[in-house]
């Protein structure tokens, strides 16, 4: 991806896929279905997915299948979705670190267009996220899938 710094902390990177703003020297990874996102070390994450599927889709089976969540959130709707968000812990063994994660997982099960999902992740050490949980979030808010960018 493409990323020019404008200045102020942030960045505008554009790939063939996706568009994504980002604190500078943030590295961005795109692929046809999906987004990686890190600081330049690596400490910090954002990640963007998404598949269609050929039979309705569940938060069960594919929080089962992403990891072992340990706070569920309730389903509600969200646009053309229905949205579930949770949230998690675990150590990260490379860094010998404790992180905590956030998942938001949607999910769109209409037989008349199409059965699929998208997911955002965002992980940040414990000792830090209260300072950067803000900023994962803004990175995750303005990730755009070119086709529907405008």
């Amino acid at each position: 991806m493409q990323c020019r710094n404008y200045g102020n902390g942030l960045q505008r990177c554009e790939g063939r896929y996706f568009i994504c703003w980002t604190p500078t020297r943030w590295l961005a990874v795109e692929s046809q279905n999906g987004l990686d996102i890190s600081s330049p070390t690596g400490t910090f994450y954002v990640g963007f997915a998404f598949s269609r599927w050929y039979r309705p889709v569940t938060f069960d089976g594919l929080l089962r299948y992403f990891l072992q969540v340990q706070r569920r959130g309730r389903p509600y709707p969200w646009g053309i979705w229905e949205r579930q968000i949770s949230t998690w812990t675990a150590r990260r063994t490379d860094r010998g670190e404790r992180v905590r994660g956030v998942l938001t997982i949607d999910i769109h099960n209409d037989p008349g267009t199409f059965y699929g999902d998208e997911g955002f992740s965002r992980v940040a050490p414990v000792a830090r996220w209260r300072t950067m949980a803000r900023t994962l979030l803004y990175v995750q808010n303005h990730i755009k899938y070119k086709p529907f960018a405008s």
